[in-house]
């Protein structure tokens, strides 16, 4: 349960509801979704999935919008770069774009 109520302003509710929520998700959910999945590689994941949830639910830390979409979505990416070398022999411009691919499929 949060530690406080927070009440996102009516211009903050309409982004997040058209960007960042899940269907019928609201502040708390959205702060809760996200917690879970970047807590999915700690040792101890319910420890740290509630001190990550009392973070971005209470605003001390806002995750980027991407993470915030994102998380807990099938394809969806938490990184908003990707570095994918290119060399210039066709075989290697034909890898790049491969790599592509396989990154964003």
């Amino acid at each position: 349960m949060p530690t406080k109520k927070v009440k996102l302003s009516e211009n903050a509710q309409k982004v997040a509801e058209s960007r960042y929520f899940l269907e019928g998700e609201d502040w708390e959910g959205c702060a809760r979704r996200v917690a879970n999945a970047v807590a999915v590689v700690e040792n101890d994941k319910v420890l740290y999935e509630n001190e990550f949830f009392d973070i971005i639910y209470n605003m001390d830390f806002l995750p980027a919008g991407r993470i915030l979409r994102n998380a807990s979505r099938t394809k969806g990416s938490l990184l908003n770069c990707f570095v994918i070398p290119i060399g210039d022999s066709i075989e290697q411009i034909g890898d790049a774009i491969r790599n592509a691919l396989v990154l964003w499929s």
